[in-house]
């Protein structure tokens, strides 16, 4: 898609400030702790008729993939404290 050259201004400094959020692993961390929670608030009350049933939905899934994005950004984080600590 071609951005009109007179928007391409705005677009470069839009980028700018939305990269280090997008790119910040305590963030990226908060927000992966915020969707396992509210994912297994959904899955925890059936979570053992759904197995039984092999019956799975969308909030199973969002639990695993919330659950990955913790474990991706971890040792970023880990690594921040550590620096902090230094």
């Amino acid at each position: 898609m071609k951005i009109k050259e007179h928007l391409r201004p705005l677009a470069i400094k839009i980028k700018t400030y939305l990269r280090p959020l997008t790119e910040d692993p305590f963030l990226n961390l908060a927000a992966g702790i915020a969707l396992l929670i509210f994912s297994l608030l959904e899955v925890t009350p059936t979570l053992l008729e759904d197995i039984k049933a092999f019956k799975f939905g969308s909030h199973h899934g969002v639990s695993i993939f919330s659950a990955w994005h913790i474990f991706k950004v971890l040792p970023d984080c880990l690594e921040g404290i550590e620096r902090i600590f230094r």
